[in-house]
């Protein structure tokens, strides 16, 4: 009879530490943080584990029955506070009512000094470290166990005679209630690791960015303070004092611009959103560009044929193009053709700047838009997350082809939008 009652009692265990394995499996490392039970899910879940536990007893003696109901009370009262102990005492108690039969009474009594005993150490168990969770889980399942054994005796001291069982009975629920803490405290302690390793790799990429500004602006204000200082303790004319302000003011502006365009990354909000002809302001970058791009004898070729309809800000909008077609001319030292193109792609009009430069290898394509990083000798990396992230906003993505020698095409993608459509979201 024994061991049958005892494969039910391993049966119930399983089938406890089932929602434990299926927590830790489906909800993986990238959405382990993310995800956490409902308040009411949890109650139902202990609720549904008491019952579950009284519903496999091992039976010790007539209208005495040993289950392992107090494994769900005990690791759901420490990890839930004192309400839910007090909602599983009530369950506890009323589905063992329910159940009738002999041993009601001595339940109903070891019930409540369990919960009595554990409220005032529930505090204390919070405070714990996670290493010492796991010792005093165990000691209060002994306490626990042996109270149940006790008042079980007091009612019935006949059951006194066969303690090996009852040695039994208590190792088992000390051991489960140790193997069910120590699963939740490493998944929490998982948890925390992982958080923190994100919060690291977040202050790695902030210190890069930081130093990135903090060297690009130093140059800069360097440059000026020299002029102000030769300005001062020299004895120069009128005209080399107007160079100097000159280049000062010239550096100065290149360091706004570099403050600029960190601003734009870090808050790169639509302010102005309009709807925008993709191929007129294509052509308005390709107008502003063209004096820069014959000085280095690049040639634009355009496919603007398209009446394709999106929603941005302009001024953004155009500072992406500007970055991008800059990069590709100056990813063209000897001179060759750049392309302009757009499409429609679906919903979608898809911008294509394909140049024949120099081109990046897989490393360089890798890192591109990353704080910190340019395959230019003078270049902050600023530019391209500042085009990244634009186009993110304006609800786009944007990638990147490349090959070494024979050059580059970036790839935009951008919904597009109709007269109507716009109308309803300005309104709105």
């Amino acid at each position: 009879m024994y061991n049958e009652g005892f494969k039910e009692l391993i049966l119930c265990f399983l089938l406890l530490l089932l929602p434990v394995f299926i927590y830790r499996m489906y909800f993986g490392e990238d959405t382990l943080r993310k995800w956490k039970l409902p308040k009411y899910w949890r109650w139902a879940f202990y609720g549904a584990a008491t019952v579950l536990t009284m519903n496999f007893p091992l039976r010790i003696a007539e209208g005495y029955q040993f289950d392992l109901r107090q494994i769900p009370f005990i690791v759901g009262s420490f990890y839930g506070g004192p309400a839910l102990s007090f909602f599983l005492y009530a369950v506890t108690c009323l589905y063992r009512i329910w159940l009738g039969g002999g041993g009601v009474v001595s339940a109903l009594i070891s019930s409540t000094l369990i919960l009595l005993l554990i409220q005032p150490v529930l505090s204390r168990y919070k405070a714990l470290p996670s290493k010492s969770r796991t010792v005093f889980a165990a000691g209060t399942a002994v306490v626990f166990a042996a109270t149940w054994i006790g008042t079980a005796v007091a009612m019935k001291p006949s059951i006194i005679g066969d303690i090996f069982l009852q040695l039994q009975l208590l190792l088992v629920e000390v051991f489960s209630v140790v193997l069910l803490v120590t699963l939740i405290e490493s998944s929490r302690n998982r948890m925390m690791l992982l958080e923190e390793v994100r919060k690291s790799e977040k202050m790695k990429v902030v210190g890069e960015l930081a130093a990135s500004v903090a060297h690009e602006v130093r140059n800069p204000l360097t440059v000026t303070r020299g002029f102000i200082q030769l300005m001062q303790h020299g004895r120069y004319t009128e005209d080399k004092k107007k160079e100097f302000i000159e280049l000062a003011l010239r550096e100065l502006n290149r360091a706004q611009d570099i403050l600029s365009d960190y601003l734009s990354f870090a808050k790169p909000q639509m302010e102005n959103v309009e709807r925008l002809n993709v191929a007129t302001e294509l052509r308005y970058v390709a107008d502003v560009m063209s004096p820069y791009a014959l000085m280095q004898e690049v040639f634009f070729e355009n496919d603007l044929t398209y009446d394709l309809w999106i929603q941005g800000d302009r001024q953004k909008f155009h500072q992406s193009l500007i970055n991008l077609v800059k990069n590709s001319i100056e990813a063209m030292p000897g001179g060759g053709s750049l392309y302009l193109s757009a499409i429609p792609l679906g919903a979608c009009a898809e911008i294509r700047i394909r140049d024949t430069g120099i081109g990046m290898n897989s490393h360089q394509l890798q890192r591109l838009g990353q704080p910190y990083f340019s395959s230019k000798d003078k270049g902050t990396g600023l530019g391209m997350m500042v085009v990244f992230s634009i186009v993110e906003a304006m609800g786009g993505i944007i990638k990147v082809e490349s090959q070494v020698g024979r050059g580059t095409v970036f790839i935009i993608r951008l919904p597009l939008v109709s007269n109507a459509a716009f109308q309803l979201v300005k309104d709105a």
